[in-house]
């Protein structure tokens, strides 16, 4: 994968970050076709 597909696919997700109490909240707000692939890396993680 080439660095401006990747940058295109993952890193300029649209998202919203929100602090909280003892926690971070990230909003994603625009669907896309790697959110899939990126909530699968989450639940590893």
């Amino acid at each position: 994968m080439e660095l401006r597909s990747f940058l295109q696919r993952f890193i300029l997700t649209p998202a919203q970050i929100a602090p909280q109490a003892r926690s971070l909240t990230v909003r994603l707000l625009a669907w896309r076709p790697e959110l899939p692939l990126i909530f699968r890396l989450l639940d590893v993680w």
